[in-house]
């Protein structure tokens, strides 16, 4: 069951992210993805009531009986039927016919989605929406629980430490990566040494420039691989702290400042996920 609740997460934060583009193509994927995380659940719920559903039933026909068996045998009553129904129409627009939505039309079933998982969740599943977690999905165990002490981290409102074990979490999920692109290597920043001292200052601010221009680049190439946001991870990049392997297995983490919100700790956890997620995929 948890691995249907996480698909049905990943789907609606698949669709938020379209939501947040600025094009009518982007809500459109944004509301078909929204309509998916909602008929993810309701099969598992029909599956879990055991429904006597026929093969090809609606959408619709299906949210009925979800609702009906629910609200007669379950006491349990989930608002927002006739929104959800509403999605459905907009995504059965855009999809099967080809009517772009307007971009106004993405934030609205966002949050019609956002309250009706919440509440299915709670109500049926006895869960919090924010608990279940896509940090169960990374197969790395050392990566997953990097992120989940940074979960644990977060929850106590200890953001210093969460940000540690993301910047941490990130230092090895591109140091894994190296298969693929290899890291820049290190002795290019000292290579001065091997010039009269006279001139070995000048060559090595050329050298560590070079060295630090390849190593942006190595990380450039690696999101356009995966396929990321430049934007959002220059935010990620400028938010989080660096990290240095030193010793065996050892990690120092050097922050540029301390004053970590709740909302800048949580774009770094979502992001780090999302990332650790896609190296995954290629891996």
């Amino acid at each position: 069951m948890i691995e249907q609740l996480l698909l049905t997460k990943r789907l609606f934060e698949e669709g938020e992210k379209y939501s947040l583009q600025n094009d009518p193509i982007s809500a459109g994927l944004a509301i078909s993805l929204f309509q998916d995380s909602i008929e993810s659940v309701i099969w598992l719920v029909t599956k879990d009531l055991g429904l006597n559903i026929k093969e090809k039933e609606s959408f619709t026909v299906l949210l009925d009986k979800v609702h009906q068996e629910l609200d007669d045998n379950q006491s349990i009553k989930i608002p927002l039927k006739a929104k959800i129904q509403e999605l459905n129409k907009a995504r059965v627009s855009f999809k099967h016919y080809g009517i772009l939505p307007d971009i106004s039309q993405a934030n609205k079933f966002h949050g019609y989605t956002e309250a009706y998982l919440r509440t299915i969740f709670e109500l049926y599943f006895k869960k919090d929406f924010d608990d279940i977690s896509m940090s169960d999905l990374i197969a790395s165990d050392e990566i997953r629980l990097l992120i989940k002490q940074a979960e644990k981290n977060l929850s106590i409102k200890d953001y210093k430490s969460c940000v540690d074990e993301i910047a941490k979490a990130k230092a090895k999920l591109f140091y894994k990566i190296k298969l693929f692109i290899p890291e820049v290597d290190r002795n290019l920043g000292i290579v001065d040494y091997l010039f009269d001292k006279q001139i070995s200052s000048q060559i090595r601010k050329v050298f560590r420039y070079m060295s630090d221009y390849m190593k942006k680049l190595r990380e450039i190439s690696i999101i356009n691989i995966l396929g990321i946001s430049v934007k959002e991870y220059n935010h990620f990049s400028q938010m989080l702290p660096h990290a240095n392997f030193f010793g065996v297995g050892n990690i120092q983490v050097i922050h540029k400042y301390n004053n970590y919100t709740e909302e800048d700790t949580k774009f770094l956890l979502k992001f780090i996920v999302d990332l650790a997620l896609k190296i995954q995929e290629i891996g």
